[in-house]
């Protein structure tokens, strides 16, 4: 398979001296493909993955909820006369 229409990184003898090569390869930045392929890479980490902010009483309140959800289906169970399982300590 011939792809000699492929245009390549430039060489040395694609300039007509040597300081201009120089300047080239002074000016050149270099990054790694694989940066752009998985996501922009940042000074804290990649951001690939959204990030949800959570505030502390939002996760107390979820966490609350479902507290509540559990009691009240047991005391619920309980007054139907059907056995709850109880932990024991």
């Amino acid at each position: 398979m011939d792809q000699g229409n492929k245009k390549g990184p430039l060489g040395r003898w694609d300039f007509d001296t040597q300081e201009e090569y120089s300047d080239y390869m002074n000016n050149k930045e270099a990054l790694p493909k694989a940066a752009f392929q998985y996501g922009i890479k940042m000074s804290e980490g990649r951001k690939t993955r959204r990030f949800k902010e959570t505030n502390e009483k939002a996760e107390l309140d979820r966490q609350w909820k479902k507290i509540s959800a559990i009691i009240e289906k047991r005391k619920k169970m309980e007054a139907d006369g059907v056995e709850v399982k109880r932990p024991k300590y």
